[in-house]
């Protein structure tokens, strides 16, 4: 469903869709007890001892500068990073999580994504941990879980969940609260709106397993979409690693893509947050530093 609210915000303000939910969300759990305390509840279900908390946005503190931040009387317990589609800072989770594990404990970083990004975003999580050297321990949770949460050895519990499970969370504990219920429901629409607008980018975390998806589900995607969502992004970076994937995997009509997504002069590397080192590929404007893993 769309509202006023998401559709400004997807024509205008589109590329700054993870501040806009992220300061609508703040505003709720600012302005209603009921939301603020389907928060606490939610972030409980983790870490039942973490005490009531007050949140503030886009604080900063050394090199880390989380979305929002959850406090008690006298301290940070709670960072909550929101994203849709953009990837993670080379901080994040591990200078995040290590920032945390100097306050009092229990603490908590939650990683809020679309229901689409969460198995491949957990993945990525668990991989930056590893080479960060943080071994985890696995939290009990199901199928159906509202959070999946990891323990680390250096102490801060790692969850990670969806816009639509967090709000729907938030929404029932706001059953009696018209205004925060009315609030809630444009933030999901702007969830909504930002999630069926976007296309995956393909970020160097995840070109193997962006690749393997393709080659699996190539036979039942709509490939006239898909192209048609790599040129409506408007990053020209985005078709060109699509086109260059597509080519190599042999997928698709590639010379269709390079008509209706027109690519931008210069090379935009294959994987973002490698060394820009590596061969370049003129027909696809990309500097391949990156082996993609099958």
């Amino acid at each position: 469903m769309q509202t006023v609210f998401s559709h400004i915000v997807q024509k205008r303000f589109s590329r700054v869709n993870e501040d806009v939910a992220t300061d609508a969300l703040a505003f709720v759990l600012h302005s209603s007890e009921s939301a603020r305390n389907g928060m606490m509840r939610f972030l409980r279900g983790s870490a039942p001892n973490l005490p009531s908390l007050r949140f503030r946005t886009q604080q900063t503190e050394g090199s880390i500068r989380p979305d929002m931040w959850g406090y008690d009387e006298a301290e940070p317990r709670v960072f909550v990073e929101n994203k849709f589609w953009a990837g993670l800072t080379d901080n994040q989770p591990v200078s995040y999580l290590k920032q945390l594990a100097g306050y009092t404990q229990p603490t908590i970083l939650l990683v809020v994504v679309p229901d689409a990004r969460e198995q491949t975003m957990r993945r990525e999580l668990s991989r930056r941990l590893q080479d960060g050297g943080i071994s985890t321990t696995d939290r009990d949770t199901t199928s159906d879980s509202i959070v999946n949460s990891i323990t680390t050895e250096i102490g801060p519990i790692l969850a990670i969940t969806s816009w639509t499970r967090l709000l729907s969370v938030l929404e029932l504990e706001v059953a009696n609260d018209p205004s925060a219920r009315s609030d809630l429901l444009q933030l999901r629409a702007l969830c909504e709106a930002a999630d069926s607008d976007a296309f995956i980018p393909i970020l160097s975390v995840e070109v193997g397993e962006i690749a393997k998806a393709l080659i699996v589900s190539w036979k039942v995607l709509d490939e006239e979409k898909l192209r048609s969502y790599a040129a409506k992004i408007g990053n020209s970076a985005v078709a060109k690693r699509l086109g260059f994937l597509m080519e190599t995997l042999g997928l698709g009509d590639v010379e269709v893509l390079r008509k209706e997504a027109p690519l931008a002069p210069g090379f935009s590397p294959l994987d973002p947050t490698l060394p820009k080192r590596g061969k370049y590929n003129r027909r696809w404007g990309l500097l391949v530093n990156a082996e993609m893993q099958l």
